[in-house]
């Protein structure tokens, strides 16, 4: 918990009001068009360099606003700069971009037909007028539209006043060109039948739970708008023709003209499940594994029980005399690594790291091993485990299960009083795990006593904290957030159920031997100049002891210190040292079932070991890890996209019934009042604005103030 909060003292409080000065916002406007003045989340069109643009208000600093577009650029506005301020309030940058799209999938004959409707109205002619016109209503995706259009085809108006903006007919643009006229009404009557016959079959199918599911509207009439609409909503993207059709789809049913939009309505007609794994679709991610990946696994499982030899084989020692001891989650289905002890005749103690032989069953090239490297890590959804390779691997052949002879690379280490390594190895090995234990079977034992193997492992994490703690290593101690979700049969709504995830004993202990024998593998790569994924990580930059001191103590110094740290590169060709962690060389080596670069630096090692050429030279590395990082990035955030959509369902759940302490750990961005805010019940950190003054270290009561589930968002306000 935070300590007490230190006094600020005079010099701190003439900044404060320095930077109230500074977050001072530009004086409000009133005379835009249909708008009450501008504010924070407002929608406006604003002009920069010579060009127009549509961007989301997000705060506001030295007299200017703080604007982003579709793409996050982000720009500082003068008022005079701002052209067009479209109603409704707090729009986020997603709604940039639902704007600009629904602009630009238009009817392009809607302009024309306008002129020829507009004929009797008196001008100037409004732009809410010119909306309903065209489009129906005076929505602001409609105002937005009809006013993109006006302005780009510019044959039939031209623009009679911008506050608010009105329009002129041009009289001599198509007077006499009645058969393009008559062209155009006629396809956009057509249109308009289609549209009004797929709204009546969708308000009946919603009557009649019967007429629901994919099958009702598969060779029918609509069955390419039903498509496009599955594209649009779960798709990568559409194209163009494709996203036009389901846009003018969910217009005709006056829905939101968005991807999430169209998985509402699917979802309501049957055609996709209620909380289907959205981001896993739209990323086109597999959850299974073909036939043939599925009869290769079978091939490997086969052998395993036939206990057919590998040449290999022949350099494994044999370890299944000792105690081997797995760690971890409860529940944990792929198991990479246990520890032992082995008592040496010296007196000494020798910890052993065991770690799943992966290679030893997934050869090199394989099909496997190819989709292996495609998928690069396990992703642990609040749903599922989609795993790297098939879960009869995962769960059989590959991992370290209890009472089974099992294929290790092993990593024996002899530390020194201080902690510091005294000798070391890593052998081919062959293991018999003897318990399978969760962490809090460990906590339990560490607390009452009773296993020594357990207790001298115990001993030997803290020589080796206080070792790394002595060359620099740096513990930040924030806690997270694990989400989890428990889908009930015949209940539609899942409950959802987030849970503070935080250092316990056991946990440390298995954390410290992990680091331990990564170094090792790090310093062996470095002494026989192995090609290895060796991660390198500078030293933090200094964080000012006056600043510093004027932090509360605890939680918000942890947050100012991790926003210090240096992002951590991979090289092959040679390591330098991780600084977080105090070695001085790392390799990580230690879960190859869940994290397939750990795989190639088995078979790095091994060929080491066994006295054989390494598979794969520095360049090749290289290549194979630039891959895995673009799959690894693509894969950790369909799974951050996953926890966001059920953080949202839960407070959507609650948000009418419960309020939440959260503590301010610190400013993300102070100009425009948003603080990272820690939520003590479930270690959950969101941002937050505030406007009244406050300081880190406070605590906030807090509420749900908007969500929308389907796009993963969330925004908490004080209460």
């Amino acid at each position: 918990m935070p300590g007490k909060r230190r006094g600020l003292g005079k010099q701190s409080s003439k900044i404060d009001k320095q930077s109230k000065k500074t977050l001072a916002a530009p004086a409000r406007v009133s005379n835009l068009p249909f708008g009450d003045g501008l504010r924070v989340g407002a929608l406006i069109e604003f002009r920069t360099n010579h060009a127009l643009s549509l961007g989301v208000i997000e705060g506001s600093n030295r007299g200017k606003w703080i604007v982003r577009d579709q793409i996050g650029t982000e720009f500082s506005v003068r008022n005079q700069d701002v052209t067009l301020l479209l109603p409704g309030k707090e729009y986020t940058r997603r709604d940039v971009r639902d704007f600009l799209e629904d602009a630009s999938s238009m009817d392009s004959n809607l302009v024309q037909i306008a002129w020829s409707t507009a004929k009797e109205l008196p001008e100037p002619i409004k732009l809410e007028d010119m909306a309903r016109i065209m489009l129906g209503g005076t929505s602001p995706q409609s105002l937005y539209s009809a006013y993109a259009a006006l302005k780009e085809q510019t044959k039939y108006f031209r623009q009679a006043g911008k506050d608010p903006p009105s329009y002129h007919r041009i009289n001599s643009s198509i007077d006499g060109h009645n058969d393009g006229l008559e062209k155009a009404r006629q396809a956009h009557a057509a249109r308009q039948k289609s549209m009004k016959s797929f709204a009546d079959a969708v308000s009946e199918a919603l009557k009649d739970p019967n007429k629901r599911g994919i099958s009702r509207w598969e060779g029918g009439p609509h069955e390419e708008r039903i498509r496009a609409l599955k594209d649009l909503a779960l798709g990568p993207g559409p194209w163009i023709d494709v996203r036009n059709l389901a846009v003018e789809s969910l217009r005709a049913l006056n829905m939101s003209l968005t991807p999430n939009g169209a998985v509402t309505l699917l979802e309501e007609l049957g055609i996709v499940d209620r909380h289907a794994p959205l981001a896993l679709i739209r990323a086109g991610m597999a959850q299974g594994f073909d036939a043939k990946l599925e009869a290769e696994a079978e091939s490997i499982m086969a052998s395993a029980v036939a206990g057919a030899s590998h040449p290999e084989d022949i350099h494994r020692k044999d370890l299944t005399h000792l105690r081997a001891i797995s760690i971890d989650n409860k529940g944990t289905e792929e198991i990479d690594d246990a520890l032992s002890i082995e008592h040496l005749e010296d007196g000494k103690v020798k910890i052993w790291v065991h770690v799943a032989d992966v290679s030893r069953w997934i050869e090199f090239g394989s099909k496997l091993d190819l989709e292996g490297m495609q998928r690069a890590i396990a992703m642990y959804l609040p749903t599922e485990t989609i795993p790297c390779f098939p879960w009869m691997l995962a769960r059989g052949t590959l991992s370290l299960n209890e009472g089974k002879e099992c294929m290790a690379l092993s990593t024996g280490v002899i530390l020194k009083d201080n902690g510091e390594i005294e000798s070391k190895e890593i052998i081919l090995s062959r293991i018999k795990p003897t318990n399978n234990l969760s962490y809090s079977d460990v906590d339990e034992i560490l607390e009452k006593g009773g296993d020594t193997d357990v207790n001298v492992l115990h001993e030997m994490v803290k020589k080796r904290a206080k070792w790394r703690t002595k060359q620099g290593a740096i513990s930040i101690d924030l806690p997270e957030c694990v989400v989890r979700v428990d889908v009930k049969n015949g209940e539609e709504e899942p409950e959802v159920l987030l849970k503070k995830k935080q250092d316990t004993p056991a946990k440390a202990m298995v954390e410290e031997m992990m680091i331990l024998a990564n170094e090792v593998a790090g310093i062996i790569g470095k002494e026989a100049g192995l090609a290895l994924p060796y991660r390198t990580q500078p030293p933090p930059m200094p964080l000012d002891k006056g600043l510093l001191s004027k932090i509360p103590e605890g939680l918000c110094v942890a947050a100012a210190l991790r926003r210090r740290m240096t992002s951590v590169v991979v090289q092959c060709h040679a390591p330098g040292c991780h600084a977080s962690l105090g070695v001085q060389a790392y390799v990580q080596a230690t879960s190859p079932i869940r994290r397939v670069v750990d795989l190639l630096a088995h078979r790095q090692l091994k060929s080491h070991i066994i006295g054989m050429a390494p598979p794969v030279n520095v360049s090749l590395l290289e290549s194979f890890l630039s891959k895995m990082a673009q799959y690894s990035h693509l894969r950790s955030k369909v799974q951050t996209n996953s926890e966001n959509y059920w953080i949202a369902e839960y407070f959507r759940q609650n948000m009418s019934t419960k309020t939440w302490k959260g503590l301010v750990l610190i400013w993300k961005k102070k100009p425009q009042r948003i603080a990272s805010v820690l939520l003590l019940d479930f270690g959950l950190e969101v941002p937050v604005r505030i406007v009244r003054d406050i300081n880190v270290g406070d605590t906030l009561e807090l509420c749900v103030e908007k969500v929308d589930v389907k796009s993963g968002m969330f925004r908490l306000g004080e209460k």
